[in-house]
């Protein structure tokens, strides 16, 4: 884990972000009747809130710690309230879900957020503990990972597979990839990001720093992603490599 001088100015970087305009990744949503508000306090369940909520409806979560797994409904925004006070201790998943934004959690436990077939905007997120990637986007998914951190992932910090095209900007991706042993095999270690998609989705903003492999894996090169995004540790420039060209196996772990 990083320092707290270290987080600060990741956190600042964070805070500079939200003046980026994540609604733009949302589209209004149709609803037949009035959208409603649920609100869920500490001890109630996030699941069942969801079960009662129609497209269109908010989902307000209040602080305290929340057993997952957590499902996304289409249509119905989940938010926390106050933001970064809401844990949830699990696996995040939405599969063929459109019109969703899920905001201001923290995000721990081995499942991390899976995103297939989907539209979801995730905003100013906290991800960590994953065994696998933090997050993962596949199938033919759209939305956007927009002011978030992603940390302390075993298997890497954000992939992106199939045809999934979200938009990945202004987040804090470190410390990911380095599985979870005191002497990790060099051929397990993961990038912060890896783009292994036949779309083309847009990747600005981004800090990566400390990730167990290079920053990001590419399927092809692409030098203006380098001017894009931010490589730094503690402040300073990691001279390490910024990409590599990787093809994954049929399996969709293992690189060569």
């Amino acid at each position: 884990y990083l320092s707290g001088p270290a987080w600060l100015i990741y956190g600042l970087i964070i805070g500079g972000s939200l003046l980026f305009a994540v609604e733009r990744y949302l589209i209004e949503k149709p609803s037949a009747q009035a959208p409603q508000i649920v609100e869920v306090k500490a001890n109630e369940s996030i699941a069942a809130a969801l079960e009662k909520a129609h497209a269109g409806d908010t989902v307000y979560v209040g602080a305290g710690t929340y057993v997952g797994p957590v499902h996304l409904k289409n249509g119905v925004d989940l938010l926390a309230r106050p933001e970064h006070e809401a844990v949830i201790d699990g696996a995040v998943t939405a599969d063929n879900v459109r019109h969703v934004r899920f905001e201001g959690f923290h995000v721990r436990g081995p499942g991390g957020i899976r995103i297939h077939d989907s539209d979801v905007a995730l905003a100013r997120d906290e991800i960590s503990g994953a065994h696998e990637a933090g997050v993962t986007f596949s199938g033919a998914s759209n939305g956007a990972i927009v002011a978030s951190s992603i940390h302390n992932n075993a298997g890497g910090g954000i992939v992106v597979k199939d045809s999934a095209a979200p938009a990945i900007e202004n987040n804090v991706i470190v410390s990911n990839g380095v599985g979870s042993g005191a002497r990790p095999v060099p051929n397990t270690l993961r990038p912060g990001l890896s783009l292994q998609t036949s779309a083309d989705p847009i990747v600005t903003g981004n800090s990566f720093a400390l990730n167990g492999a290079e920053a990001i894996w590419l399927s092809e090169e692409d030098d203006a992603i380098v001017d894009r995004n931010y490589f730094n540790v503690s402040g300073k420039p990691d001279r390490r490599p910024k990409f590599r060209i990787v093809v994954l196996l049929e399996s969709g772990h293992e690189p060569r």
